[in-house]
């Protein structure tokens, strides 16, 4: 027996110190990935990939070179004037400022995670190179970063006041409805009851009472039951909200009909003429749209060009099915509570996201948020082991 515990306890050393090494390599890595990146995305990706972003630097440099809108636009257009100090008046000096300053940031992530092991590695540097691209430039999609940022470090400092935790990590979603993303609101929502099912079938796991498909069972059933009432009472209540839920995908793909750039949207199986006539169609039309976002097999057959996002989302997914692993089996509460904001995140982007490019794009904004879950920080992985 003790040959056995001396074997196992090598075993241990030595994957602890391959994770060690695999965190060296990828804080090594970041350097030559953001110049990299840096090149694809100001020498070779097309202009349209940076719509939104040209809008919101025209509207901070107050060139007219476009229209400027309202709501969120005007928001993260105030944010980044008030923080203009060096009057950068190109998306590229913008995106050279940002990429540098949260190449830091992430860093730091990585260093307070515990070590990864080879496929987790490639998921951080790839989650890094789509940030750079996509995520670390004057936008919205940066603002919604910082925000899960802040929810992540919320949920991990060392702390046992959990409920003064996640009534945080709640408000802060909730704030940003405010004065950023309206449905903000609903993430907040779909976030406390996720917290609420998942303790709740936790602590029935513990004690023996479920089994992890039972509870895996019941999850789907709560959550999805828990969306479907949430729209028939906007049904019956107010239906001009309810109309205005269900119609906002097809309203935003509707004027790019027979667009090159929308080769990837995701709209409606299910009788999509009739998307506002009743609860029970836009549920399914709702569960089979998670899925294609979760799996989205049908971009195999769009081209060559959409292969990096089913790669990078089948990696998602993974780590997803080992993040719900990990919280059915030796977990804590902040990972349980990290989760549940992964899991109400996806799910208010399952009503609204247009197309498969905008879903990989916010998606990878709650790299922190998953990142904590699958490589959990010294104080998290402490609290697990005095758990057992």
């Amino acid at each position: 027996m003790r040959r056995g515990r001396d074997m196992r306890s090598r075993e241990s050393v030595a994957g602890n110190t391959s994770r060690k090494n695999n965190k060296i390599v990828v804080l090594l890595l970041l350097f030559p990935s953001l110049l990299i990146s840096l090149f694809l995305s100001i020498k070779i990706l097309p202009a349209k990939y940076y719509f939104d972003n040209t809008r919101i630097l025209s509207m901070v440099t107050k060139n007219g070179a476009m229209e400027a809108w309202a709501g969120s636009y005007q928001t993260v257009a105030n944010i980044f004037s008030f923080l203009d100090v060096f009057k950068l008046s190109t998306l590229s000096q913008w995106r050279i400022l940002l990429c540098t300053i949260f190449m830091i940031v992430f860093a730091l992530l990585v260093l307070y995670a515990s070590g990864p092991n080879t496929i987790e590695s490639f998921y951080i540097l790839a989650s890094y190179a789509l940030l750079n691209i996509y995520v670390f430039n004057i936008g919205k999609d940066i603002i919604q970063f910082c925000i899960f940022l802040a929810v992540a470090i919320v949920l991990v400092i060392p702390s046992k006041k959990y409920v003064w935790k996640e009534i945080a990590a709640i408000l802060i979603l909730f704030s940003e409805s405010l004065f950023f993303r309206d449905y903000y609101i609903l993430v907040a929502v779909l976030v406390a009851f996720s917290i609420y099912v998942l303790e709740r079938l936790y602590s029935s796991l513990k004690k023996g009472e479920l089994s992890n498909r039972v509870v895996l069972a019941r999850a789907l059933f709560f959550v999805l039951g828990f969306v479907f009432v949430l729209m028939v009472v906007l049904f019956v209540v107010s239906h001009a909200m309810y109309t205005q839920v269900a119609a906002v995908r097809y309203i935003t793909n509707d004027s790019r009909t027979g667009s090159a750039n929308a080769n990837s949207v995701i709209n409606d199986w299910i009788l999509p003429s009739q998307r506002n006539s009743n609860p029970i169609l836009f549920i399914l039309n709702y569960f089979i749209n998670t899925i294609r976002m979760m799996i989205p097999v049908e971009l195999l057959f769009k081209g060559a060009t959409y292969l990096p996002f089913c790669f990078f989302q089948t990696f998602t997914l993974y780590l997803l099915i080992k993040a719900i692993k990990i919280c059915l089996n030796n977990s804590t509460h902040a990972q349980r509570i990290l989760l549940s904001v992964f899991i109400g995140y996806f799910l208010a982007s399952a009503f609204f996201e247009p197309d498969f490019g905008s879903w990989v794009r916010h998606e990878i904004a709650v790299f922190p948020i998953l990142l904590f879950i699958i490589l959990p920080p010294a104080n998290i992985r402490q609290s697990a082991v005095n758990a057992q």
